[in-house]
């Protein structure tokens, strides 16, 4: 009976101690798990931090975009008096230039006549067209007599393909302008022939391959653009 007493405190004892170290492992584990909680908030933490710093400076980045935005819209817009000032100031009073919206309101499209358009029109050196335009179908092709006949577009003399559709084109050489708009629309009446007369007797007139903008003229398609 003693030797059975024994044993079965020993199991016990056993029984005991089997528990302790089962509580030792499951405190481990636990450690374990809150230390590994621990370094993911802390992850977590640091990925915001450095979210939010990417945030402050895709802000300040954008805020400096604007600010450069419009100091070099005011600059155009600077640019720009000036220039009509400049304009107003060279061209003589005699000689007051014209500005013409080819097409008028409709502008230079489809479904439109341009030599009815331009029929009944006096065209003169130093007056100016201006073309209004869907950019992401039409185009300006300056071409020669032959090219327009043909709205041949492979080998313009000029052409104004980019930009916003507003393209103005200075009439400074007394001869026959001719305009065609690429992507084969010219096959659908996009076409336009313009005959430049002097206003005056002139011995400076010459014949040049393609009607040469004015510096003013050439710097107000630029700001349009």
């Amino acid at each position: 009976m003693m030797y059975h007493g024994v044993l079965q405190e020993r199991s016990e004892i056993k029984n005991k101690l089997d528990d302790q170290i089962e509580e030792s492992r499951d405190l481990k584990v636990k450690i374990k798990v809150s230390e590994k909680n621990q370094v993911l908030i802390q992850k977590d933490l640091d990925d915001l931090k450095q979210d939010k710093e990417r945030i402050v400076f895709d802000d300040q980045v954008e805020v400096s975009r604007d600010l450069k935005l419009k100091f070099k819209n005011l600059e155009k817009n600077q640019v720009l008096l000036l220039l009509m000032l400049m304009a107003f100031l060279i061209i003589p009073a005699q000689v007051a230039a014209k500005g013409w919206t080819v097409g008028g309101n409709h502008g230079w499209t489809t479904n439109l006549n341009y030599t009815h358009w331009a029929e009944n029109k006096t065209f003169f050196r130093n007056d100016w067209l201006m073309f209004v335009y869907d950019s992401n179908k039409l185009n300006v092709l300056e071409v020669n007599k032959d090219d327009y006949q043909r709205c041949r577009e492979v080998d313009p003399i000029r052409s104004w393909k980019k930009g916003a559709g507003r393209k103005l084109v200075g009439l400074n050489i007394t001869k026959t302008c001719y305009f065609i708009s690429g992507n084969s629309y010219c096959y659908e009446g996009v076409k336009l022939s313009v005959s430049v007369q002097d206003p005056a007797p002139s011995n400076s007139a010459g014949q040049l391959k393609w009607c040469l903008s004015t510096p003013v003229v050439l710097l107000l398609s630029f700001l349009l653009s």
